[in-house]
């Protein structure tokens, strides 16, 4: 049956600029057309070839497998007028999109298409226009020149209300698959960090989507080193999840806050925590989202609101002299590393280009730094572990860790701290070393793929040791360092360590006498380092880590300097 709708001129300004939130939003039909589509064909009002995503919208949609059966992959149809013009807008499990029609009713052009996970909000309204009709508020997101912008659109239905719900339902079913909408979360925003916008950010870019979900929101500005820390070690469990607005500092300053509690355990299964990169150093964002969207505030902000929870492993930190512990989800930095980082503090302005500055810096002193590293685990086979990471099914980490509550509320204990480090079981590296590095995820930042075997969940921190090298070798090595090439430097050790210690060795320059524990600085002493599975939870939209397809796929040879 023929329907008529409009397009809300009060909540779609008719402006190509940014609205009073600092949101880009599409304001009439016309420029909808515009902002989101290519012309049509010449050959037939119905080859249209609509706007479609760079994003891969299979793999980030559910399949129809998740969907019950009132929202299946079958096209699903309500008929519409968007300024006084016949058009219907359709979803399937892969997509939502507006098409204007024909006298006749033909489709005559592809106005927005969009992935139908990009859709916050679908509700029906009292229609301020036209007396007795069903109205359609529709928030979603959509791509604008690779980025994602906030679209509203308004509509007037003049179908049966039963219809009209039911399409409603549909649709909300499909693109949160499973996820319970309208989150409630608490909401930390770092003013000061990285490049100092991340409240310019927040207002302008991330809540204006969280509105638009529907999404209730406890905010906090951090005033102070270790405030969100504090906050942490007193925070209620009813909220969904914790969101950081700022770099990886705050996501340390959390988990250690929890660590504290003496509900800790507890605290990290019923808070997950999610990144929103707004800081100089993202790189847990990376991870969660991959390269392309891993610095994307907004798409880290619907990642936020439809993710899925996701069990990652952290490493508990122990001095070996005051038996102090702290945790960390990141890395653990030892030489050249650690320098590049608490050295670089100064150009955070650069944002993550400051640990380029850092490494081409550092390499000036190509030195061996005096370290005693000894590992409890095994050094990695390259080509029998690439070739059983590159076969390997993907399976969802959840699925393998004990979500309810464990029996002891605190932290897990650390079980190798008292083990004699010359027994067996045990490696030390005997080489000179330029740095140490342990991970627990793959990114370390955009420019640098570090740990690309980590997977959630594996027990196993990732740990590198590069030896003394060339200093023209690891300078071209930097080409290929966001996809991982390092990997397959023979000098590069890579070991899968369930613990691991670092330890000063002998006299180093003040300027050098240092360690980074997820970005932080650490006294120049001995540390214990082990892994602890699945301990800190975080939502994610794709169930893993997401690093380049390419890595390990282009025939390099082991042993064979690039």
């Amino acid at each position: 049956m023929a329907t008529t709708s409009t397009l809300n001129s009060n909540t779609l300004p008719r402006s190509k600029g940014k609205d009073a939130s600092g949101v880009r939003r599409s304001v009439s039909i016309s420029a909808l057309r515009k902002s989101f589509m290519r012309p049509k064909t010449a050959d037939s009002v119905r080859a249209v070839t609509p706007f479609r995503e760079s994003q891969d919208i299979a793999e980030a949609s559910p399949s129809a497998g998740e969907l019950s059966s009132s929202a299946t992959s079958t096209t699903k149809q309500l008929p519409i007028t968007l300024d006084g013009k016949k058009a219907v807008l359709k979803f399937t499990h892969e997509t939502f999109s507006v098409h204007l029609l024909g006298t006749n009713g033909q489709e005559l052009e592809t106005r927005l298409s969009t992935a139908v996970m990009h859709v916050l909000d679908v509700r029906t309204t009292a229609s301020s226009e036209s007396e007795g009709k069903n109205a359609i508020a529709i928030s979603t997101l959509a791509r604008k020149n690779k980025k994602l912008v906030l679209v509203k659109i308004e509509a007037i239905v003049d179908e049966e209300q039963a219809k009209m719900n039911e399409w409603v339902n549909q649709i909300m079913e499909v693109a949160y698959a499973g996820v319970r909408p309208r989150r409630n979360f608490k909401v930390f925003v770092n003013p000061v960090g990285g490049k100092g916008n991340a409240r310019s950010l927040f207002e302008n870019r991330v809540n204006p989507v969280f509105t638009a979900a529907r999404c209730t929101l406890d905010v906090t500005y951090t005033t102070h080193n270790g405030h969100a820390s504090e906050l942490a070690m007193t925070l209620p469990l009813t909220y969904d999840g914790v969101i950081t607005v700022s770099g990886d500092g705050l996501v340390y300053e959390i988990i250690n806050g929890f660590a504290k509690r003496l509900d800790a355990r507890e605290t990290f299964t019923k808070l997950p925590i999610v990144p929103v990169p707004a800081g100089s150093g993202n790189a847990m964002s990376l991870n969660l989202l991959g390269a392309e969207d891993g610095l994307d505030v907004v798409m880290a902000t619907l990642n936020a609101i439809k993710g899925k929870l996701l069990c990652l492993d952290m490493a508990s930190i122990t001095n070996l002299g005051s038996k102090e512990t702290t945790y960390s989800f990141l890395t653990q930095a030892g030489g050249l590393m650690a320098e590049l980082d608490i050295g670089t503090e100064d150009l955070r302005w650069m944002g993550d280009t400051r640990f380029v500055v850092g490494f081409l810096k550092g390499l000036f002193y190509n030195t061996p730094r005096p370290l005693k590293i000894t590992i409890r685990g095994e050094e990695v086979n390259r080509p029998e572990a690439l070739a059983s990471f590159l076969s390997a099914e993907e399976t969802n980490p959840v699925n393998s860790v004990t979500l309810t509550t464990p029996p002891s509320l605190s932290m897990p204990p650390v079980r190798y701290l008292g083990e004699d480090d010359s027994q067996d079981g045990w490696i030390t590296f005997d080489k000179p070393i330029l740095y140490v590095y342990g991970g627990l995820m793959p990114y370390v930042s955009r420019d640098l793929l570090e740990f690309p075997l980590k997977k959630p969940g594996d027990e196993k921190i990732h740990l590198i040791i590069q030896e003394i090298e060339k200093r023209s070798l690891m300078v071209s090595m930097l080409d290929g360092s966001a996809e991982g090439d390092a990997f397959f430097l023979p000098t590069h050790n890579y070991y899968s360590a369930s613990a691991y210690r670092i330890v000063p060795a002998g006299p180093t320059p003040k300027n050098r006498a240092y360690f980074s524990f997820d970005g932080e600085r650490a006294p120049f002493e001995g540390f214990h380092m082990e892994a602890h599975k699945g301990l800190m939870h975080t939502l994610s939209m794709k169930g893993k880590f997401v690093i380049p397809e390419k890595f390990g796929k282009e025939g390099k040879k082991f042993g064979v300097r690039p």
